[in-house]
């Protein structure tokens, strides 16, 4: 498991640090605000984590297909290739298939 304190995007709610945290399992990504419901998602909800840039903010962009939850969701972090590999090494693989 691992775990970092940051801030993030959800749709139009910013949250700023140190507000937001991830939580990467094998099968379960979980951003956990401070206050509030956590959004939780599996491989099967996942289609890619990729870099992204957001206002000079760096961080990770989840493209998923899970129903119910805001499309644009983004976790702030320093470097986020370095987050992408350690969810990569965990064993979190996105396995969701596009939306037709």
């Amino acid at each position: 498991m691992y775990k970092k304190t940051g801030g993030g995007r959800i749709g139009e709610l910013n949250l700023t640090y140190p507000f937001l945290k991830i939580i990467v399992e094998k099968e379960l990504i979980q951003l956990k605000p401070f206050l509030g419901s956590s959004w939780k998602f599996t491989p099967e909800d996942v289609l890619s984590i990729e870099p992204t840039i957001i206002l000079f903010t760096s961080g990770i962009k989840i493209n998923h297909i899970k129903k119910g939850y805001e499309n644009r969701i983004v976790f702030y972090t320093s470097n986020p290739n370095q987050l992408i590999e350690t969810i990569q090494e965990i064993g979190f693989i996105p396995k969701a298939k596009p939306l037709k």
